[in-house]
């Protein structure tokens, strides 16, 4: 049947797209529902939170005061709110098609000093890309890596894998961007001379040999990081999890723990 069909759609939260970075909705099958892609479950399981007091800074020189901004209606309303609800009211013309007002206020909330910056810079990555700004997509995108390792070093980018296998989730689209994220990963550490670590899991009821099978997922990302950028098979290291580290652990090996079947991407000295 046309795997297409699998596909439901349930009408999203306001910050569910914005969050495209961060997870995978999905129905009872092992497939990924097209719209939103992405949830906030990532970012939510066994992610640490940043001290109030170690907030990061970000300069962004590309996104300078402008007259979009200057000009911009209710500029003063906007300039009243608190950024969370500067940022939710972002997300909200975001997930109503207002996609050029939206770009306006998350630039506005880039400029605070308590901008939320991976928020705030996947909402641009996400608003750009249905805007057809692919440069400026690539910038936030970019920005949005380096705001996340400065916070934990720990990508809050899963990539997820079928069952019993290591090739990803049965969806074009989402494949298609997690190339789009695997080439630029691979492309920023290698602009700024960093190191990795590649880690495969998998879920309690796959293969037995669920150890290699967490394994070949983390060769299958670090191989296609390479395919760009050679030196990444000298920077990175892959390390097989097993389901030492299951994120769900329901032992259901369907669309329930998903999650448990992925590859995530660390920061490490390299001199490790």
């Amino acid at each position: 049947s046309d795997e297409s069909s699998v596909f439901t759609v349930e009408k999203p939260e306001p910050v569910d797209e914005i969050d495209k970075v961060f997870g995978v909705k999905t129905d009872e099958s092992d497939e990924v529902k097209k719209e939103p892609l992405i949830l906030k479950q990532q970012a939510e399981v066994a992610d640490e939170l940043v001290d109030e007091d170690e907030s990061v800074e970000l300069v962004d020189e590309d996104e300078s005061v402008d007259e979009e901004l200057i000009n911009l209606v209710d500029k003063e309303h906007y300039d009243s709110l608190e950024t969370d609800e500067l940022i939710n009211q972002a997300e909200a013309l975001f997930e109503n098609n207002g996609f050029e007002k939206a770009r306006l206020l998350f630039k506005l909330a880039i400029k605070r000093p308590d901008a939320q910056l991976v928020r705030t810079y996947a909402g641009l990555y996400q608003t750009y890309l249905k805007l057809e700004d692919q440069v400026a997509a690539e910038n936030a995108f970019s920005k949005l890596l380096e705001a996340r390792i400065m916070e934990n070093k720990k990508l809050n980018f899963k990539f997820l894998f079928s069952i019993n296998s290591s090739e990803f989730v049965k969806d074009m689209e989402l494949r298609n961007e997690y190339s789009f994220w695997l080439f630029q990963i691979a492309r920023y550490f290698d602009e700024n001379s960093l190191c990795s670590s590649i880690v495969g899991h998998s879920s309690v009821t796959e293969d037995a040999n669920n150890h290699e099978l967490s394994l070949e997922r983390a060769k299958k990302v670090q191989t296609l990081m390479a395919g760009n950028f050679p030196v990444i098979m000298q920077s990175s290291k892959i390390i097989g999890k097993s389901a030492s580290e299951n994120m769900i652990g329901t032992d259901s090996n369907n669309a329930t723990d998903l999650f448990d079947r992925r590859v995530e991407i660390i920061v490490v000295d390299c001199s490790q």
